[in-house]
Formats: structure tokens, C-alpha cells, sequence
């Protein structure tokens, strides 16, 4: 998954520069060392960074490997009121005062249309991004570019098809949990 979940990240990244959106996609450590979990941070924002720290609290997310879908998510990084995207078939249990989870098997819907598990997981991510800041501009289109930009070689329709579901799953499951 070490591969997915970077690609995830420079597709993202990618999207939003298609966006019009300032990005900036970071790794703490690559490779990670092992036994840790592979994790990215990307931050965007409608103006350029004044400030390029990698920040340290997250709005959103993903997870890549369900068994490392524990509460709270990464160090107790995300921010009250965040998303966490919980690639598994059922959400990890949540204390009262938890996140919001949503949890979808993006594994298996990358299989299914034989396309990288990055597209789901960036899928589901711009959707997750798209419900935390509504008032920005995150139109399908700009991820399906960024993921051409990411990857010249990949079937389009495949990848572009696993984009568009993968957003919509997520997308219908925040609705569903608000």
C-alpha cells in the first residue's frame, strides 16, 4: 500500500492545482519505517501558503490499511469537527465523543475496476475534502486531470469510472451520517 497512498497524494495535490487551489503534499518520512503506517498530508487553500510547516492537525483523514482504523485516528491529529475516511467494509468503533467516520471498502472497489487503490482513496478523499470546504471549488473534472497528470499509462476510463464511484460512496455516506 506504500505506493497508494503517495500516488493518492500527488493525484490530490495534482487535482488541486487544476482547482486553482494552493497545495502543499508532504510525507513525514518515506520510506516510513517498518511497522509504522504509510500517511501523506496535503493542505490546501484558496491563497498561497505564507507558512510551508508541515502542519501537525488535520481536517480530514484517510486510511489506507483498515487494521490501522483506530480511535483516536493518528495521535489524536484530527481536529474537531474533521473527517476520518476509513477504507474497511465497516467503520472502526467510535467512542460518543469521536470523529465523524465513514467507512467504505475502497479495496475491493479498486479491484473491481482494475484500476490503483490510489484512485479510490483519492476519490473518496476529494469528496471528504469537498463536504469540509464547501465553499471551494472541487469539481470531479480537476481530479480526473490531476489523476492523468499522475499517471499518463493508466486506462482512463477505468481510473475516471473508480474516481466518480469512490466519490460518490463517500459523498452518500457523510450525507447519510449528518
Amino acid at each position: 500500500m506504500s505506493g497508494d497512498f503517495l500516488l493518492a497524494a500527488q493525484i490530490l495535490g495534482a487535482a488541486a492545482a487544476e482547482a486553482s487551489l494552493s497545495v502543499q503534499v508532504r510525507t513525514p518520512i518515506w520510506p516510513s519505517p517498518p511497522g509504522s503506517p504509510d500517511r501523506a498530508m496535503i493542505r490546501l487553500n484558496s491563497s498561497p501558503f505564507e507558512n510551508l510547516d508541515t502542519p501537525r492537525r488535520y481536517d480530514l483523514e484517510v486510511v489506507c490499511d483498515p487494521t490501522l482504523a483506530v480511535i483516536p485516528p493518528m495521535g489524536n491529529a484530527l481536529l474537531p469537527g474533521g473527517l476520518l475516511i476509513s477504507n474497511a467494509p465497516e467503520p472502526p468503533r467510535v467512542p460518543d465523543n469521536g470523529p465523524r467516520i465513514v467507512s467504505t471498502d475502497l479495496t475491493t472497489l479498486a479491484l473491481r475496476h482494475g484500476a490503483p487503490l490510489a484512485c479510490a482513496l483519492s476519490g473518496a478523499a476529494w469528496a471528504g475534502l469537498g463536504v469540509l470546504a464547501s465553499e471551494w471549488n472541487l469539481p470531479l473534472e480537476a481530479l480526473e486531470k490531476g489523476a492523468r497528470a499522475a499517471m499518463p499509462e493508466s486506462p482512463e476510463n477505468s481510473v475516471r469510472d473508480l474516481l466518480r464511484e469512490a466519490h460518490q460512496r463517500v459523498s452518500l455516506s457523510v450525507a447519510e451520517n449528518s
